[in-house]
């Protein structure tokens, strides 16, 4: 699936785009950061390149809400026998690696680049066909 056009894409639609991906950088809110790409998505005028946009990066952080939910349970349980508190420190650089992540996106559509997340935009495109 093609969606970047530099040409055909106007300026409030890549600011919304970028919206969607940079929404993740408020991950303070929780996984409330995930209403700002699905409203993005689901607005009833949305082009295409919008649509796209908004939709990876609503997968992907469902994706890392449920990784992180997971791997916070296991490092609470393993917390017990003291080898969770050896690993809190490789939790909180995961966080950083997928804040920037969504960062590094926000950046690539704001320089008219395509940007794709990896899988994410493979299981968006196979759900579409």
């Amino acid at each position: 699936m093609v969606v970047e056009t530099k040409s055909a894409v106007t300026h409030e639609e890549k600011l919304m785009a970028v919206a969607s991906h940079a929404s993740l950088a408020i991950f303070f809110i929780g996984p409330f950061t995930m209403v700002i790409p699905l409203v993005i998505w689901l607005l009833p005028k949305s082009s295409r390149f919008v649509q796209f946009h908004a939709k990876q990066a609503f997968f992907y952080q469902l994706c890392v809400y449920i990784i992180a939910a997971i791997l916070f349970l296991i490092i609470a349980l393993l917390s017990l026998i003291f080898i969770g508190k050896l690993l809190k420190p490789f939790y909180f650089l995961a966080w950083i690696w997928v804040i920037a992540y969504g960062l590094f996106g926000a950046w690539r559509v704001w320089k008219d680049r395509p940007f794709r997340y990896i899988f994410v935009a493979d299981f968006i495109e196979a759900g579409e066909k």
